[in-house]
């Protein structure tokens, strides 16, 4: 407990309230970053999620999997002709207790051009039975059994086991780790440009409310009021949100910024509240330290790099072939 307390009284001294200059101030693009990207501690959450998600995308899915499922379920397909399955074999992907099917198909066209490929399906297709060939709008060697998927692991109806948690998996990483940070962060810069500086004194302690056994609810934090006096509005208070009041229970004076044209819910950020890694300079403003912020840079772009070969590798899917009948084979033919 000790240490906790030291570390938020450390942090507090590294922002340097008491040399927090007049209002409007500048804020330098180092801290514009650190505010933006380290404004909730959710965010290292959120891209850590999106960090898993990709890394299990890229194994679970693999070559031609859903990236390739989504490209062909978004695109459109024209007829192209038909061919007679040559093979039909096992790829060990089941869902509902079916296994997903390999089909290699060839077939000609009216010109003589022989053409091969394999598609993916989960229906009961017979090798030797001849099927419809589908064209991928646009392309020229893009084809798929009609029914079928150039996806290995069958149409994208058939991922929906995977796509769906993927899905809601990415969407709630992009909450934690862009929507809530950046919104938060853009609100933080609002204080830090226009705040006004006060001190806060401890007015009242209102812990979390209990349920009916008389315990804290858990998750709802407890809360300090404090009052300042505001240059235009006088006596002012402002609340105080926190998870650990053992930690604050002892500050009768914290320094804090407050805006005049917010909601008076709204109006107050306390210097607890600022982001790790910026601190105030009375001759230039608002300041970042950069480095704070590089181990979540690291994890970004460990992020997109992940999603960028996940999408290329699941994009990849095998393409039809071709092979234009010689002038002697067609005499013969005829």
């Amino acid at each position: 407990m000790a240490d906790s307390k030291t570390k938020v009284l450390g942090r507090l001294n590294a922002l340097r309230p008491n040399e927090t200059p007049e209002d409007p101030r500048w804020v330098n693009l180092t801290a514009k970053i650190v505010t933006l990207f380290k404004a909730m501690p959710l965010s290292i959450a959120g891209w850590g999620v999106l960090c898993v998600l990709a890394l299990v995308v890229f194994f679970v899915s693999g070559r031609g999997g859903t990236g390739a499922a989504l490209k062909e379920a978004l695109g459109k397909w024209e007829p192209y002709g038909q061919a007679k399955l040559v093979s039909v074999e096992g790829t060990g992907t089941k869902t509902n207790k079916k296994e997903c099917l390999k089909l290699s198909f060839r077939g000609q066209t009216d010109d003589g051009t022989t053409f091969s490929g394999v598609s993916y399906g989960y229906d009961d297709f017979k090798q030797g039975s001849e099927v419809d060939i589908e064209r991928l709008a646009g392309t020229q060697d893009v084809l798929h059994v009609k029914g079928a998927s150039i996806s290995r692991m069958g149409p994208l109806g058939s991922q929906l086991f995977l796509f769906i948690p993927f899905t809601l998996f990415f969407v709630c990483g992009c909450v934690l780790g862009i929507y809530y940070p950046i919104k938060e962060g853009l609100r933080a810069l609002r204080f830090l440009t226009y705040g006004e500086y006060a001190i806060g004194t401890y007015q009242e302690f209102l812990p979390p409310p209990t349920d009916k056994n008389g315990e804290y609810v858990r998750g709802v934090p407890a809360q300090f009021v404090y009052g300042f006096v505001s240059k235009t509005d006088g006596a002012m208070t402002g609340n105080y949100k926190t998870m650990q009041p053992e930690l604050y229970a002892e500050l009768q004076k914290v320094p804090l910024l407050y805006l005049d044209d917010e909601p008076e819910d709204q109006d107050v950020m306390f210097y607890y509240d600022l982001p790790d890694g910026i601190y105030f300079d009375s001759d230039a403003g608002v300041r970042g330290r950069l480095f704070k912020v590089l181990p979540h840079f690291a994890l970004i772009a460990l992020t997109l790099v992940l999603f960028v070969a996940t999408c290329a590798t699941t994009m990849k899917f095998e393409r039809a072939e071709f092979s234009i009948a010689s002038a002697a084979t067609t005499e013969t033919a005829e």
